[in-house]
Order: structure tokens, then C-alpha cells, then sequence
């Protein structure tokens, strides 16, 4: 068959009502609670599903939408939304998304909107879609842009300039002030505060209205002034929301300081602490209401090359749990998990010593798989955080234990979707594998028991899949 009469025939598949066949393929829903993401040859195309159960077979189409741009996608709210966030490299990043209406169709939740900045996390707070993006610009501590000035920092030690026009200059001898610094040659040069972390609210009330707000993370550590933070994650708090975070020096330039290709140094006091950052968001301001931490785990966040994966999630009971996959090697504390309680200011005395349950076990990522459940992926080599994260398993964090997948879930596979779906007790996740056709597995989280669900025929890969139903 020739393009334009496979073109011919996709089109006319998605307008026909869902049905199956005496093979269990299916044609396209008319309707469905599911929404999912599909690569084809040229293309992403978003798809409304009804049956995710094993032996059924969707053909790839555009009954909903086609589009060029990649998105990574969240899903939250309420109506629930599906909210693409296109990855644009520090430059302005596209976003758009879909609900449900009340037929049960799924259309656009208003217009496409554009983040000005690069995003690193993304999650859900009331009903704001919410992105955050580490590292973007120098800025005042009242939020003024310090990027065409000279720019003094501490490090080392020593004192490097960044300067205006994009050169660095160091000063062996030179003194530290409180808000300054005396160079050797006595020129008193005022200290940069740096690490404007901005922050975008989609407003899901608001026809996805985006506003941003910028957070000065210098000092956000009480004993680390000199610390700036990588933040990773947006656990929902109720009347506020919680963030992740790497402290680290200022990440000047890069290769002007070790730690990762996406930030500054770490202090080795450091390697053994976690912190993390509660704000409020009343529709106008940010505010910073408290830095909470701890000495028993490292920082709660994967990494994976210039990526900070989240490691905090809001449980169903309005607890946040906070987990550490002991990514440095020089770190002294285990891969452990801890809990901030519903209205909380502090850690409780919460603690699960992951590592020594999975005999050396350290994991990348970690995704709220509902209840007491979480799904992890941990790295194939025990306690080796350079080896290839490919294990995934269920954390039970009421019971302490930790659960291999088993079952249909593939030995090998190529990919999966950025975040799984949950549904009664079960994970959905959709994964790619090259010698098949995309599938979604189905993840029984009390056994680990994977079977294998819907695939998708004709597809490259399955990006995305998210619960629209209301």
C-alpha cells in the first residue's frame, strides 16, 4: 500500500466507533478514560483509549491531536489535566493540554502556553500545573537580573570574576566581607547573589494562564550560606508544596567546578544531608516558608547526567515521603526513605533503610504507585550508581519491604513512559521494546506481577499515558 493510501485508511480508522474484532484489535474509542502519547514515523499523536487489559490492540492514529513537538507530560488537577511540557534546551519552551469534557471526549484545556524558561520539574499544587527551572540567571536578592554586570563569587577559597563580557577572572588573595569582598588590591567588589530559580504556575482554572515567580536559592540552607540549590520535584503539602534539593556551590561557568555536568561542587558535609524546601503560591506571590532537613540520608534527588530526577511524593493521606538513592560514592549514609507528616515541620521519626533491605540495592527514580506503594528504579549493579538504572521494583514504605517486578515485564527493553499510570491497586506502564509492538504492563504492586497489557500497533513508541476520567 502506497503512503497516501495508508494515510487514506488511518484517517478513515479514526472515524469509525470503537469495536473489536474476532482477533481483539480494536479501532479507535469513540470515548475512553485514558489518554495516551504515541511516536509514529513523523510524528506524536495523542489517543483516547477505553480497555488498557491484556490482548487488546489499538492501530496508531490522530483521533485527538497530532503534533510535531515532544512533550513530557504530568497529569494532575482537578478536572484531571494533561499538561505537555516541551524540553527547548534554555530556550523558550512550548507547552499546551487536554481534559475531559462532559461528554467524555477529551479536548484542549485552553490555549497553548510558552515557558520562557527551561523547566527541570514539574508536578501539581491545588490547581496549578507547576515548573521550576534551577540555575537560570543571577539575580538580586529583590529579584533584579545581574546578568549584564560583574559578577564576584566565593569558591575555593578564592574569588572568580564572571565577568560581562563572558570571562573569568580569579583572586588568589582576597578577603571576605559580610555582603562583600575585599580584593588583594583592597577594591571592595559586592558579593553576587545568585540562582534565580523560577518558578511557572499553569493556572488549570484559567484556561492554563502562566505566571512566574523568581526565588533567590543562595542561602536557602541556614548553615550553608554559601550554598546554592538545584531543586527537583513539587510534592503537593495542601496549603503549600514541598521541593527536593541538591545544595552545591555556584556553578559559575561550566567545567569551572566539579560535581555533574548541571551543577556546582558539593560540600562533602553535604553528601550526607538532605534538605528540602516548603513554599506557598497564593496566586501573586512565592514565598519561601522553611528549609526542613536532615543527617540521615543524602539529598533527595536522582541524577542521571545533567538530569535531577524527584524523589518526593505526596502519599494519599497527605504525608510526603522524601527518598534518597545515595547517588555519590563517597556519601556515608544509605539509600533510605524518610516522611514529612501532613502540616508537619520537620521530619518524624520515620526511617527505612532501603539499601540494607535490597543487600546494597541504590536506586535513580521513584513515582507514588497509591497507598503505601512506590515504584522504583534501581541500578543493575548493587550499590553501583554508574551501572545502568533497568531494575524496577515496589517499595511498600508501611510494611518496609522491597518487591521485585516479575512476570510479563520485559528482561530488555529500549524505554518507558516518563511517569506510570495508577489505577485500583495496579501500575500502568507503558514500555518500548524493539522486537514488539509498544505495550502497556501492568504491574500488580501488592505482588509485583506484571502482565502484560493494550498494545498499540504501528506505533514506535507509547510517550505517555495518563487517567482522564472524572
Amino acid at each position: 500500500m502506497n503512503s497516501k493510501l495508508m494515510a487514506l485508511a488511518l484517517l478513515a480508522t479514526a472515524l469509525v466507533a470503537c469495536n473489536k474484532d474476532d482477533n481483539g484489535s480494536q479501532n479507535l474509542p469513540s470515548n475512553g478514560d485514558y489518554f495516551a502519547v504515541v511516536s509514529g514515523e513523523s510524528a506524536q499523536y495523542v489517543m483516547q483509549l477505553d480497555d488498557l487489559s491484556a490482548n487488546t490492540s489499538y492501530v496508531i492514529s490522530d483521533n485527538i491531536d497530532e503534533m510535531e513537538t515532544s512533550y513530557t507530560w504530568i497529569f494532575g488537577g482537578s478536572p484531571r489535566t494533561a499538561i505537555g511540557l516541551a524540553y527547548s534546551q534554555g530556550d523558550p519552551a512550548p507547552g499546551r493540554g487536554y481534559i475531559m469534557d462532559d461528554n467524555g471526549d477529551i479536548v484542549s484545556a485552553g490555549s497553548e502556553f510558552l515557558l520562557l524558561n527551561r523547566f527541570t520539574s514539574s508536578g501539581f499544587y491545588g490547581n496549578y500545573g507547576v515548573t521550576n527551572a534551577s540555575r537560570v540567571t543571577p539575580i538580586d536578592e529583590d529579584g533584579g537580573d545581574l546578568s549584564g554586570d560583574d559578577l564576584y563569587y566565593k569558591y575555593n577559597g578564592k574569588v572568580v570574576c564572571w565577568n560581562s563580557e563572558g570571562g573569568v577572572n580569579w583572586f588568589d588573595n582576597s578577603t571576605y566581607k559580610e555582603d562583600s569582598i575585599a580584593l588583594g588590591d583592597g577594591t571592595l567588589v559586592p558579593l553576587t547573589r545568585t540562582d534565580g530559580v523560577v518558578y511557572n504556575f499553569i493556572d488549570l482554572d484559567n484556561r492554563l494562564a502562566v505566571a512566574d515567580e523568581i526565588f533567590n536559592s543562595l542561602g536557602v540552607a541556614e548553615n550553608y550560606p554559601n550554598c546554592q540549590a538545584t531543586l527537583a520535584g513539587v510534592a503537593d503539602f495542601g496549603e503549600s508544596f514541598l521541593c527536593g534539593m541538591v545544595l552545591h556551590y555556584p556553578r559559575e561557568l561550566k567545567g569551572t567546578v566539579s560535581g555533574g555536568q548541571s551543577i556546582g561542587q558539593i560540600p562533602n558535609d553535604l553528601l550526607n544531608s538532605c534538605f528540602v524546601a516548603e513554599f506557598t503560591y497564593d496566586g501573586t506571590t512565592l514565598t519561601h516558608v522553611r528549609t526542613i532537613g536532615t543527617d540521615k540520608m543524602g539529598y533527595a534527588s536522582g541524577r542521571f547526567r545533567s538530569r535531577n530526577y524527584p524523589l518526593i511524593y505526596t502519599h494519599e493521606d497527605g504525608d510526603v515521603y522524601v527518598f534518597s538513592g545515595a547517588y555519590e560514592a563517597s556519601s556515608t549514609v544509605p539509600a533510605a526513605c524518610m516522611r514529612i507528616p501532613a502540616n508537619g515541620t520537620a521530619f518524624d521519626s520515620y526511617y527505612f533503610d532501603i539499601q540494607n533491605a535490597t543487600n546494597g540495592g541504590k536506586f535513580q527514580r521513584v513515582w507514588y504507585a497509591g497507598g503505601d506503594k512506590f515504584l522504583a528504579l534501581f541500578y543493575e549493579v548493587s550499590g553501583d550508581t554508574s551501572s545502568s538504572a533497568n531494575r524496577f521494583a515496589i517499595i511498600d514504605v508501611a510494611a518496609q519491604t522491597v518487591t521485585p517486578v516479575s512476570g510479563d515485564f520485559p528482561k530488555e527493553y529500549d524505554s518507558f513512559a516518563s511517569e506510570p499510570m495508577v489505577s485500583d491497586g495496579k501500575c500502568y506502564l507503558p514500555i518500548n521494546v524493539s522486537t514488539e509492538q509498544p505495550a502497556i504492563y501492568i504491574i500488580d504492586t501488592e505482588t509485583g506481577v506484571t502482565t502484560k497489557g493494550a498494545e498499540i500497533t504501528g506505533a514506535q513508541s507509547i510517550n505517555a499515558l495518563g487517567f482522564m476520567g472524572r
